[in-house]
């Protein structure tokens, strides 16, 4: 049988943007209820060596619990340093074969191993500093004119909204097209880590089934609104790789 484990996480990284903090909200309900919502595989191997090709070294691999709240189906390495555990959804375990979540477990330890995390949020960081001088200059330069004194006014906030609002929105489709230029990364080094893109496109089948993804999208929506290259692109690539790899062979 499985053994039990209970520990709070530091940080996640892993994929979609808002598991991090459900993960962790998950480990520190499960102490205070007695119940550890995380479950130690038994069978980490395969699993661990992949972590451990990317430059992360593992203390083990879980399952957690999303299954209850969510159809999604996710991989994560969380933790710092010598804390790094690999966690797998329940959702995940259950509707993939195990060559297919070690692909998907690849493509997020190459989120890992080109340091992507620390890059978004640095960017985040000088984005969101930029805005904020945007927002006090618009204050000043306009907010005389609109009846604010002075860019602390409470009365300047709708104008301090509408300034925020616009800078995401021109921002959003070059975010976009950064996101999923790093995601075309991970998926080439998850093909190369893994040499299995017949599971590769199984897995994003599956997952493109299970969020109710649209698989061709227009190109204009997907430049626009994707963070992640469309599933059928994401197919299209693997399907290049394995020719390519048929043919090197």
């Amino acid at each position: 049988m499985p053994r039990r484990a209970s520990f709070p996480l530091a940080l996640t990284m892993g994929e979609p943007a808002g598991i991090g903090g459900e993960i962790t909200l998950m480990a520190w309900l499960g102490r205070a209820a007695g119940t550890p919502p995380f479950v130690a595989i038994d069978d980490p191997d395969r699993l661990a060596e992949l972590a451990r090709a990317s430059g992360a070294n593992v203390r083990g691999v879980y399952q957690f619990d999303l299954g209850r709240k969510s159809r999604t189906a996710t991989a994560a390495l969380t933790g710092l340093g010598k804390t790094r555990r690999i966690l797998l959804s329940d959702t995940l375990l259950e509707g993939f074969s195990h060559e297919e979540i070690s692909v998907v477990l690849a493509h997020e330890l190459a989120h890992h191993g080109r340091r992507h995390i620390p890059k978004l949020i640095a960017a985040q960081a000088v984005f969101g500093t930029v805005v904020f001088y945007g927002v006090v200059f618009a204050l000043r330069a306009w907010g005389p004119g609109l009846g604010v004194d002075r860019a602390a006014d409470p009365a300047g906030l709708p104008l301090a909204l509408l300034v925020l609002g616009g800078a995401g929105l021109l921002a959003a489709p070059f975010a976009n097209s950064v996101s999923r230029a790093m995601e075309r990364r991970c998926d080439d080094d998850a093909l190369r880590a893994t040499k299995d893109p017949g599971s590769f496109i199984s897995a994003m089948r599956k997952l493109s089934r299970l969020n109710l993804a649209e698989e061709s999208p227009p190109a204009w929506v997907e430049r626009l609104f994707y963070s992640h290259p469309s599933i059928s692109r994401r197919i299209a690539y693997a399907e290049a790789f394995r020719r390519e790899s048929s043919a090197a062979a």
